[in-house]
């Protein structure tokens, strides 16, 4: 668990955010490996050709199907984070977020 919380991500004057969420069902690790590797360099290609920031977050049981050996110590599905007035992060659980 992280001692403190990760940093923002995303400007925080913006007023424009979209989130993409994957479950990835492809069978072997390779493909799935390949298939993040090309999403990723379009996401970072369309960003930098916008001026936009792209974010890629790896859900733990994906990282464990494609790497189990490189897992770091702690790592754990996300759960939901409950916040001020209401607010509320949930946990979705998808393989993959852009």
């Amino acid at each position: 668990m992280m001692a403190t919380p990760q940093g923002g991500n995303f400007d925080e004057d913006s007023v424009h955010h979209q989130y993409l969420e994957y479950a990835v069902g492809a069978p072997d690790a390779d493909r799935i490996v390949t298939a993040l590797a090309n999403a990723c360099a379009d996401a970072w290609e369309l960003g930098e050709s916008l001026g936009t920031r792209v974010v890629v977050a790896f859900g733990a049981d994906l990282w464990r199907r494609i790497a189990p050996g490189a897992a770091p110590d702690g790592l754990r599905s996300f759960a939901a984070i409950e916040g001020l007035n209401g607010t509320r992060a949930p946990a979705t659980q998808r393989d993959v977020l852009f």
